[in-house]
């Protein structure tokens, strides 16, 4: 009876262990997300998850949109947060 307990134990202090490094991961993930999105700003270029690759052109803050651009001609508009990273550089 006590090895079954033992086992038992192991692998909930071994979930357990999994669950806490898994949630402080995804904080600093949700941490990133955030700081990215809150410094985003005219003239940077960034990669929708849309795929669309642009140039900001205006923040909107009180309704968190951006304005992306390709070209001068032909403008986007959309949430702040379906802006995913930084474009790399060409």
């Amino acid at each position: 009876m006590p090895m079954e307990y033992l086992f038992l134990i192991i692998l909930l202090v071994f979930m357990i262990g999994m669950m806490f490094f898994q949630t402080r991961k995804a904080k600093q993930q949700q941490e990133e997300r955030k700081n990215f999105w809150s410094n985003l700003a005219p003239g940077t270029e960034i990669v929708t998850i849309g795929g669309l690759i642009g140039k900001v052109v205006e923040v909107d803050e009180p309704y968190e949109e951006i304005v992306t651009a390709k070209a001068p001609c032909c403008a986007s508009r959309s949430v702040r947060s379906t802006a995913s990273m930084c474009a790399p550089p060409m």
